[in-house]
Parts: C-alpha cells; sequence; structure tokens
C-alpha cells in the first residue's frame, strides 16, 4: 500500500486537514483542532479522529501534568510528508516533536492559535473567507543584512 493509499485508508478528507493543520500550526489542543475543523460535532468525535490520527502514526500527542488543554497534538514526520503528497500541505513544515511541544515555546503557540482561532469563528459567522490555513506560526523575513550581504542598508 502506498504513502498516500495509507493516509487515505486512515483518516478522512477532515483527517487529512487536521494533519496539514497540526504540521503548519505545530501545536494544537483537542479544543483548538474542534474549533478549526469540527465545529459543528462533538467533542468526542474530535477525540477519536485525534486517536485514529496517532494510531497511523500520523500525529503526536504530549500529556500536560496539569490543567487545560491536557493533550497537545503535533504531526509527525509521516503525517506531515503524506499531507504534502495529498496535496494539502504547501512546502516543508517545521516539525515540532514531543520534546519541543513540551517545551518554552508551548505557551505562546497555543496562544497565537487561540487569537486565530478567534479570526476564524469571526469570519464563519460573517461567511467571511478565512479557513484553517489562512494564518503562519512565524514568517521569515530577510533582514538588511541578509540583502546587502554586508550589513550595509
Amino acid at each position: 500500500m502506498t504513502d498516500l493509499a495509507t493516509l487515505r485508508s486512515a483518516c478522512s478528507e477532515t483527517g487529512i486537514e487536521v494533519i496539514a493543520s497540526l504540521a503548519q500550526h505545530r501545536i494544537l489542543s483537542t479544543a483548538q483542532v474542534h474549533a478549526i475543523h469540527l465545529p459543528d460535532s462533538g467533542h468526542r468525535w474530535t477525540q477519536r479522529l485525534l486517536s485514529r490520527l496517532a494510531k497511523a502514526g500520523l500525529a503526536g500527542y504530549i500529556e500536560t501534568p496539569h490543567g487545560t488543554p491536557r493533550r497537545l497534538w503535533h504531526v509527525t514526520e509521516r503525517g506531515a510528508r503524506l499531507a504534502q503528497k495529498a496535496g494539502v500541505l504547501e512546502g516543508e513544515p517545521r516539525l515540532i516533536g514531543a520534546e519541543d511541544a513540551a517545551g518554552a515555546l508551548q505557551a505562546h503557540t497555543l496562544a497565537v492559535n487561540d487569537s486565530a482561532i478567534c479570526f476564524l469563528t469571526a469570519a464563519h459567522k460573517r461567511e467571511d473567507d478565512f479557513g484553517p490555513f489562512a494564518w503562519r506560526q512565524e514568517v521569515s523575513h530577510r533582514s538588511a543584512t541578509d540583502a546587502a550581504g554586508d550589513g550595509a542598508r
């Protein structure tokens, strides 16, 4: 079975989008995945989908020691590769493993995603075009030293 066939058999079109979303947004809580991809479904459906993706080796998670959110999800290398082959994910994602998901930027990454989810929710209410891939965690810009090569402006 090819990688793409494995991906399609492991999850639905929504599952493929969730994998790509995990790759693009680095880490997402179960509640964030629910708000982005399955707002009209029950929370248990989101949990089951994420569990299927993890069992297929397409997503991983860390358990937070206390409080909310309990599980933080990230894409695996296999999941990112398959999402690219499916045509949902553009470019090379910065992969976040369990160690990085538990690291120093966890709160910042979740906060950026929460902010974007507020825009997403408002856009849906207004029927504006703003989907799960409308924001990026980080955009690299060339500095003046990069552009000039010698630091001159």
